[in-house]
Parts: C-alpha cells; sequence; structure tokens
C-alpha cells in the first residue's frame, strides 16, 4: 500500500510537468488492481542509441542536447521532482532532433525504504552520483552529475568508466579520477571541458548547485563558439 499510495503521488507530480523536453504523462490509475501510467508516444530513438549509431556527436549537438535536458531537469526540480536515473536510455530524440526526457521520479515511487541505495543503483551504475552509490541523500545535485556524465559519453563515445562488474563501476564513480575529456575529444574546448569538469565533480560544494547553472555555462559555451556544429540551437 505504500509503494502504491507513493506511484499515485508521484505520477500526478509528473503529469503536471509541462515541458517540451519532458515526455508527457497523458493519464494513470488503476485497472483491477493494477497500477498504470500511460505516457506520450515519442517516434524517434534513444540518445543512447543514437550514441551507438553515430559514435561521438557533433560537438554542438552534445552541447545542445545537455542544454535541453538540463531544461527538462530545471523544470523536475522546480516541481520538487529528482529524476534519479538520468542516462542516454532515458532520453528520447524525436523525429525533429528534440530530447524528451522520460521515466520522471517513477522509479522511484516504487523503492522499499531502507532499500535506496542497493535498490537502484545497480544496473545503470554508468551514470550514478558518488553520493548516490554511497547511499546518501541523492538530490538535484547528483541529476546535474549523471548529465555531466552523459555530455561526456555524447562527446567520449562510451562513458567514462568500465570495469568488471556494476559495483566497480559504481566505485570509481566514487574514487578515481574523471578521464580528461579534451584527451578523448581533442576538439573539445577548454571551456568545454571546465564545465564536464564541474558538472562532474565527485564533491558537492566544487560541483554545479543546480541544473540552470549548469545549463548558464552551456549556453556560455555554444555562445562563444561552435554553436553551428551538427545545425542545433540550444532551443
Amino acid at each position: 500500500p505504500d509503494q502504491l499510495e507513493r506511484f499515485r503521488r508521484e505520477a500526478r507530480v509528473v503529469a503536471r510537468l509541462n515541458h517540451p523536453h519532458v515526455v508527457t504523462v497523458i493519464d494513470f490509475g488503476e485497472d483491477d488492481g493494477s497500477p498504470y501510467i500511460v505516457l506520450e508516444l515519442v517516434e524517434g530513438e534513444t540518445l543512447k542509441q543514437r550514441i551507438k549509431r553515430m559514435g561521438r556527436l557533433p560537438v554542438g549537438e552534445a552541447v545542445a542536447y545537455a542544454i535541453e535536458i538540463g531544461r527538462a531537469l530545471a523544470c523536475a526540480h522546480a516541481a520538487q521532482l529528482v529524476h534519479r536515473d538520468i542516462k542516454p536510455q532515458n532520453v528520447l530524440i524525436d523525429q525533429e532532433g528534440r530530447p524528451k526526457v522520460t521515466d520522471f521520479g517513477i522509479a522511484r515511487s516504487l523503492e522499499v525504504h531502507g532499500l535506496t541505495a542497493t535498490g537502484r543503483v545497480l544496473g545503470t551504475t554508468d551514470y550514478v552520483a558518488p553520493e548516490q552509490a554511497l547511499g546518501h541523500e541523492v538530490t538535484e545535485q547528483s541529476d546535474v552529475y549523471s548529465l555531466g556524465i552523459v555530455l561526456y559519453e555524447m562527446l567520449a563515445g562510451e562513458p567514462p568508466f568500465r570495469a568488471e562488474s556494476q559495483v566497480a563501476v559504481a566505485m570509481n564513480h566514487v574514487q578515481e579520477q574523471m578521464p580528461d575529456i579534451q584527451i578523448a575529444r581533442p576538439d573539445v574546448s577548454s571551456s568545454l571541458a571546465a564545465v564536464v569538469d564541474r558538472a562532474t565533480a565527485k564533491e558537492l560544494g566544487n560541483r554545479y548547485a543546480t541544473a540552470p547553472h549548469l545549463v548558464h555555462d552551456l549556453e556560455q559555451v555554444l555562445a562563444i563558439g561552435g554553436a553551428a556544429a551538427g545545425g542545433k540551437t540550444g532551443g
């Protein structure tokens, strides 16, 4: 019953999110005791599929996607909703090339108290924030970190950490220094590299405090140069 009530409560919150880069919740309820949620159909591919198909994305395109995902996160955070599972698989690219974030808060609503860390970490540790891997409180800064990792993958063509197990990858996020994006992708500017570094800082005090702060700096990167790459804007 507690899980069901959390599902209802968070489905209501997600349904109120109205943003061009968030997959719309159309309806939710119960059918013969089974809870359900109806989502907007997005024709296209996931960001993960796009990266696998294209390899490293054009710098301007990667930055534009990160801006748009960041704006979606800012909308959710303003509604007191932390995504907790930002990854390329949860970003849909529609046929017009617009990213749309999905799975907002729904997975969290199904958690059991006391199992937050172990219940959520395994399976998507390529993008997990250090504090989440350690079972500490997950906040909007955790989403910022995950978006920073997604941005790194868009630029480098692969996530920053590889290991024998999901637990080992999670510990890399806690302990290992992030690879230098300019080594993986020499055409990345020093200003963009600095944004990646700050977004993926392990210490919360060194990381962007909010998604809008990250978005602002990414917009500055586009303004400085590379805005025409990929023919995209940050709209």
